[in-house]
């Protein structure tokens, strides 16, 4: 079962590299409605990015949700994958950031990177987790300072997901 739902990502991961599937939204700062961005064209004041996949019978399968960091210091991409009814597969977190004080150099970011897998009782079945440095070689996550570590939450069902951040696709 795990093998199948690895290559189901896979799979999703691999479309979702043709941009011009994906449907952007983004969450201005002040603002409780979302706003498409049509041709790449970000507005500013950006808060919050979701790119959003649909198959080709128009469900949901992947929404990708990415805050905004305005000094430049971190970057956060929280990627949730559906099935065709509706319930969470397969959740990743991957983060990038700077100041953690265990890559060596100041200047290099750390790279994490967590997946985890749910059957559908939407129980884990699978976790993976990396940290890395630029260089790809993995760092100690005992030394290092995560002080871009925000909390977020998994929400596994798709319908419970667009209500929780206000994406209405009907328009």
């Amino acid at each position: 079962m795990i093998e199948r739902l690895k290559a189901k990502k896979a799979h999703i991961d691999s479309l979702t590299l043709d941009t011009g599937k994906l449907i952007v939204l983004v969450k201005l700062s002040g603002n409780t409605h979302l706003q498409e961005v049509k041709k790449g064209m970000f507005p500013d004041s950006v808060e919050t990015t979701y790119n959003i996949l649909k198959d080709n019978l128009g469900h949901i399968i992947y929404i990708m949700e990415s805050p905004y960091s305005e000094s430049g210091d971190w970057d956060i991409e929280y990627s949730s994958y559906f099935d065709i009814d509706g319930r969470i597969f397969s959740f990743e977190r991957v983060a990038g950031f700077f100041n953690s004080e265990c890559t060596g150099e100041s200047d290099d970011a750390a790279h994490e990177s967590l997946t985890k897998f749910f059957n559908k009782q939407s129980r884990l079945v699978d976790s993976t987790y990396t940290l890395t440095g630029n260089d790809g070689k993995s760092l100690k996550k005992s030394s290092c300072t995560f002080n871009y570590d925000f909390p977020y939450k998994i929400i596994y069902r798709l319908k419970n997901y667009l209500k929780a951040n206000k994406i209405d696709l009907t328009h």
